[in-house]
């Protein structure tokens, strides 16, 4: 739960992480999901879409990104 609460803040902050993975979501001594590595972190403006490239790890990257 923490996991996509740490998600939803950072989106609401207008941060995209890029990178959601198996690869960077770690688990905590509680076994709670911990979002990790925003070095392809973005910081968005809130008016613009700011589409510059594709990010991420291949086979985790939404289907409708090219």
């Amino acid at each position: 739960m923490l996991y996509l609460i740490c998600i939803t803040t950072v989106h609401n902050l207008y941060i995209i992480h890029r990178d959601i993975s198996s690869n960077n979501v770690l688990l905590d001594l509680d076994y709670e999901a911990r979002v990790s590595d925003f070095g392809t972190a973005r910081i968005l403006k809130p008016d613009s879409s700011n589409w510059t490239l594709v990010a991420g790890t291949y086979g985790y990257i939404a289907p409708g990104i090219n």
